[in-house]
């Protein structure tokens, strides 16, 4: 799942970063800061995980699509839809009652390590060319044989 507007999700992140609010149905405990800076590193940050995303599923042979917030943010939920349909996800029940439960944020330390896990199971090879996303590395592969 990505945004189209990197921007929005970099703003959103440290507004809640500084207002311990991570979803709307949170209470903000200050005020937001918008620091330029930081909304840069992030913007800076989610472009790279989303190139790194991009080349690891490319090169992965295993089927992926991309579901953009901005599509279902609103509540309009059919390419969501599609997209499980495509990927074989089975469909929830719309008549199940879904409740909203408290959101909080995932320490830094547990995405470091669901990273680490990540990568220890990542096809090698993969791992290895899906690691650079600026094109540092040039892997040639040899021809096919006829």
């Amino acid at each position: 799942m990505l945004r189209k507007d990197i921007g929005a999700q970099a703003v959103s992140y440290v507004k809640g970063a500084h207002t311990g609010q991570w979803h709307s149905n949170q209470k903000p405990k200050g005020l937001p800061n918008y620091d330029r800076q930081a909304i840069a590193k992030y913007v800076m940050m989610m472009a790279d995980s989303v190139e790194k995303l991009r080349l690891y599923a490319s090169r992965s042979g295993r089927p992926w699509r991309v579901v953009l917030y901005e599509d279902f943010a609103h509540g309009d939920f059919a390419k969501t839809l599609e997209t499980c349909h495509a990927l074989g996800v089975p469909r929830r029940d719309m008549n199940e009652t879904v409740r909203a439960a408290p959101a909080a944020r995932i320490g830094a330390a547990v995405h470091e390590a669901g990273g680490a896990r990540s990568q220890a199971a990542a096809d090698p090879d993969l791992r290895d060319r899906s690691a650079d996303p600026c094109g540092q590395r040039v892997h040639v592969l040899p021809p096919s044989e006829p």
